[in-house]
C-alpha cells in the first residue's frame, strides 16, 4: 500500500480507499479510521474505505490508481495484441 498518496489525495478533498494484501496493514487502519500525514505534506486524512478485498477497494470508483514501492522494477513488455481473426483455427 503506498498510503502516502491516498493521504494526500485525500488532503487535497478527494475521498479516498485503500487496499493492501497484508492483513495487518489494513486492520491497523481500519482501527482508527485516519492516518496522519507528516513531511512535505501534513495532516490528519480520514480514509473512507480500508479493506483487503480489492473489489471491494475500486467498487464505484471514477478513477483506480495503483502503485507500487519504488523497489520494484517492471520491465517494458511487448504490447499485448488480441489474436487476429484469421489466426483462428476454424472447426
Amino acid at each position: 500500500m503506498r498510503a502516502e498518496l491516498c493521504g494526500h489525495l485525500g488532503l487535497l478533498g478527494f475521498s479516498v480507499s485503500l487496499w493492501d494484501v497484508e492483513k495487518e496493514k489494513v486492520e491497523a487502519l481500519q482501527r482508527t479510521g485516519h492516518m496522519v500525514m507528516s513531511g512535505a505534506v501534513e495532516g490528519k486524512v480520514k480514509i473512507d474505505r480500508i479493506t483487503g478485498d480489492i473489489c471491494e477497494a475500486v467498487r464505484g470508483a471514477d478513477i483506480i490508481m495503483v502503485s507500487s514501492p519504488p523497489c520494484i522494477s517492471v520491465r517494458p513488455r511487448r504490447r499485448w495484441r488480441p489474436p487476429s481473426p484469421t489466426a483462428r483455427s476454424s472447426s
